[in-house]
């Protein structure tokens, strides 16, 4: 990764890569905090919640 067919590194796919990687650590960590609190009111889950939950297994899977 990150060195192109003539083999110079190419410092944008490395760019693109860690800005990927923050998203995801955010995204799940925006959910997870979104359950800690529907925990802590002492409420069920709704159906935003479980969306939520196939929306950041669909992000993964291609």
């Amino acid at each position: 990764m990150g060195l192109t067919p003539t083999g110079k590194y190419n410092k944008r796919q490395l760019q693109i890569v860690i800005i990927n990687s923050l998203l995801i650590v955010l995204s799940v960590t925006a959910v997870l905090f979104r359950v800690w609190a529907r925990k802590l009111q002492g409420l069920n889950l709704f159906i935003e919640d479980y969306l939520s939950f196939v929306a950041l297994v669909r992000e993964r899977v291609p």
